[in-house]
């Protein structure tokens, strides 16, 4: 987010966004076309960057974030998906 890497580049007022995205996609579609700066993650951006599509403004940054495993309500009650969260939940614990 904007505020995140203000706060990590030092910036004691946050910066502002004009526009807000909720899907990555379309916000790298909007950088590409010149609608303006972004802030995006770097698995995502990479190839953009080297294509050059995208500019590098500025030094990376990290930022906090988060993934959710989301189904429907009848989903969550079965073993199958009690099991792949259970399993995700570990994989997570080993990687940290």
């Amino acid at each position: 987010s904007w505020s995140a890497l203000a706060s990590a580049q030092g910036h004691k007022t946050p910066l502002s966004a004009d526009h807000y995205f909720d899907r990555s996609d379309l916000m790298l579609q909007a950088a590409i076309s010149g609608l303006g700066i972004a802030v995006g993650r770097t698995l995502l951006i990479e190839n953009d960057i080297e294509s050059g599509f995208l500019k590098k403004i500025g030094p990376s940054a990290p930022m906090k974030s988060a993934y959710w495993l989301i189904c429907t309500h009848d989903t969550a009650r079965t073993s199958r998906f009690q099991q792949l969260a259970k399993w995700l939940l570990l994989q997570m614990k080993d990687t940290q």
